[in-house]
């Protein structure tokens, strides 16, 4: 599972960086409130449970 989020963290920084700048800029606010939003997040649980959502999705760009 590790190798997997990790390539799947791979791919998104690819895609970030070979996007035009308009799409990075998008891409990296939104990552940034999704970041923010899941500091915010009282417990360990719940950021557990984010992350798995997060992984879940295939073909979703940030």
């Amino acid at each position: 599972m590790k190798q997997t989020s990790f390539n799947q963290w791979e791919n998104a920084i690819n895609e970030i960086n070979h996007t035009d700048t308009v799409k990075q800029q998008g891409r990296k606010t939104n990552i940034k409130k999704l970041f923010e939003s899941w500091n915010e997040l009282d417990e360990e649980q719940e950021q557990q449970e984010s992350l798995e959502i997060i992984e879940s999705m295939k073909g979703i760009s940030i």
